[in-house]
């Protein structure tokens, strides 16, 4: 099929892609950003704009994969993704797997800064939507490791949860944005905010699917989007967390889920790739449009 192996070119393009951007990032950190007032030099202003708008248009070229699931009504037929289940599968149960056991590691660490993170603060917001990413982010590790699982007894208990999920991601980009140890227009910050913003879409789809038992092709399309943006966000960061020798902060603990999630995303979107199905389009539309058709009269 024809169609098939555009959508798995779009998957190893969004590969190729953020491993660029990724590498490139890092570059520009090496360059230019001081990790230590963490903040860029001015003279990185226009390195900075360049990667912006190629970044920009790197999620748009991938995001015209919805191409192909938008065809003419005249034309009678179309493409759909099979019902998805990760335990269905060896990648996305093992990544599944590895996510919930990465969000339950992160929940132990995060656990013994609990002191510092419920300390009086004048951060209100901050302080309270990072205590909300913590504790949604239990609920993120049950329903991951139960998604592997498959088992049909739990399958009420991760339709109830699933929605908690991209609540996550509303917390961890609040806290992120509100992080006073860092400048609101700071390209980091925005880099994490983007990534953020793309998994929690990712994430709202996946608990969608799961509620709906249907798997809709903007799902695939986020898992691309996302995929890139957490390469390019989350790869650098921790590579370059070594080369440097920092301290460890929270909200580093906490980005320790997009690495997790990065390979449940990579997985998800080939195994949907290989799960499409050309359908016939259903005739309801011709159906209602003659119900406004004028009768014809009766003859005597």
């Amino acid at each position: 099929m024809r169609t098939k192996k555009f959508l798995f070119g779009y998957c190893i393009a969004s590969l190729i892609f953020g491993l660029g951007l990724s590498v490139w990032r890092m570059i520009l950190m090496l360059q230019y950003y001081d990790p230590y007032t963490k903040e860029f030099v001015l003279e990185a202003a226009p390195a900075l704009k360049t990667f912006g708008y190629v970044t920009f248009f790197t999620l748009l070229l991938l995001a015209t994969a919805s191409f192909f699931f938008i065809r003419l009504k005249m034309i009678g037929w179309a493409y759909e993704f099979s019902e998805f289940s990760a335990a269905e599968h060896q990648s996305t149960t093992f990544t599944s797997a590895l996510l919930g056991f990465v969000c339950l590691a992160v929940c132990i660490f995060v656990s013994f800064s609990l002191p510092s993170m419920l300390a009086p603060t004048k951060y209100i917001i901050y302080k309270y939507t990072q205590l909300a990413a913590y504790i949604l982010l239990f609920f993120v590790a049950a329903y991951f490791i139960i998604n592997a699982m498959g088992s049909p007894r739990l399958e009420k208990i991760k339709k109830v949860i699933a929605f908690l999920i991209p609540l996550w991601g509303v917390a961890f980009a609040l806290a992120s944005y509100t992080n006073p140890l860092y400048l609101y227009n700071d390209f980091n910050r925005m880099t994490c905010n983007a990534s953020v913003c793309a998994l929690t879409f990712f994430f709202l789809y996946e608990a969608k699917g799961t509620a709906l038992k249907k798997t809709k092709p903007v799902y695939f399309i986020f898992s691309l989007l996302a995929t890139v943006m957490c390469m390019v966000y989350v790869l650098p960061n921790y590579i370059l967390f070594a080369y440097w020798e920092l301290t460890s902060e929270l909200h580093f603990l906490f980005e320790a889920v997009e690495l997790g999630a990065l390979c449940y995303m990579i997985s998800v979107s080939f195994v949907l790739v290989s799960s499409l199905q050309k359908c016939e389009l259903p005739k309801a539309e011709s159906e209602e449009e003659s119900e406004y058709l004028p009768e014809e009269p009766e003859t005597k």
